[in-house]
């Protein structure tokens, strides 16, 4: 058993050292993202897509591996805080390059979840509880789910605010890692939101300002090509286990964005932006890629 252990130590440290000369002065949440997009690029292979929209792919893990190679030969104390800051836009990035892999009308699996979603709400009574106190339940879950799009840039400034600067590429990591993984299996899982695929199906009972913003930033931006697994739960998770990551000692700080990230995985199946088990896959994944993050970690900056 020992050995089997050390066999496995020594194997993970020579793939870190590999990947530390593959690609030099390359952070390990930088490669997460260029190992993501790599990954579009070969699936584009197996989609309908254009000449051209299958070469934009392939160029443009090329394009930010050639900037981020550029900022550590010319590396300032100024421009690592610039590429770290403008790193979160990768993630936005890897998000919207997702609607050009299609999409399918409702199928048997939307049926299956939205009866199960309908017990959840009705019959286990969770919509009664959130309506409870009236339109203040469903304002705050409106609420968190409309600021998740802000919370990368939120969690990064909390670094900075609580002076752990030099712990950013942890937190970064973890939050590549969970989101990008979820990323990456939503072109095989081409699952219609609930509250298209079946508009009477348990609708909020209140429609607050919060909702509206949220329903007219996805109508404009979301990719609307799947909803399986849940890149807002994914995101919001992530973001947490990155700060308790990189805070252990600020339990209050990362605490609040366990329960921000809970409140966020409520409001995707109250709101019906997403089926229960849409988030439940999402805690899943993050979880489960959680565990790989020192397989990643060469160094950490």
């Amino acid at each position: 058993m020992g050995c089997s252990i050390s066999s496995v130590l020594v194997k993970s440290a020579q793939v870190r050292l590999r990947a530390r000369s593959l690609f030099p002065g390359i952070h390990p949440h930088e490669r997460v993202a260029l190992a993501y997009f790599c990954y579009l690029a070969l699936l584009s292979f197996f989609y309908p897509l254009t000449a051209l929209d299958r070469l934009a792919l392939f160029a443009l893990p090329v394009a930010i591996w050639a900037v981020l190679r550029l900022e550590t030969a010319a590396s300032r104390p100024w421009s690592r805080v610039v590429r770290q800051w403008a790193s979160l836009a990768l993630i936005l990035l890897a998000y919207w390059r997702l609607s050009w892999f299609g999409s399918t009308p409702p199928g048997q699996l939307e049926l299956t979840w939205v009866r199960w979603d309908e017990q959840l709400l009705n019959n286990y009574g969770l919509r009664p509880a959130i309506e409870s106190a009236g339109w203040i339940g469903p304002s705050i879950l409106e609420s968190c789910y409309l600021l998740i799009y802000a919370i990368p840039p939120i969690s990064l400034a909390i670094l900075y605010a609580c002076r752990a600067s030099d712990r950013a590429n942890r937190h970064l990591l973890i939050l590549f890692l969970g989101t990008f993984a979820a990323y990456a299996l939503v072109p095989f899982f081409p699952v219609v939101p609930p509250r298209i695929a079946f508009p009477a199906s348990v609708p909020p009972s209140y429609h607050g300002i919060a909702r509206e913003l949220n329903l007219s930033l996805l109508g404009r931006f979301n990719v609307a090509i799947a909803v399986f697994p849940s890149g807002h739960v994914a995101l919001a998770l992530s973001a947490a286990l990155g700060l308790f990551h990189a805070l252990r000692e600020r339990a209050l700080i990362w605490g609040l964005a366990f329960l921000f990230a809970f409140l966020v995985y409520v409001a995707t199946i109250y709101g019906r932006y997403h089926y229960a088990v849409d988030g439940l896959a999402s805690i899943v994944i993050v979880l489960a890629v959680w565990k790989t993050r020192g397989l990643w970690r060469t160094h950490e900056i």
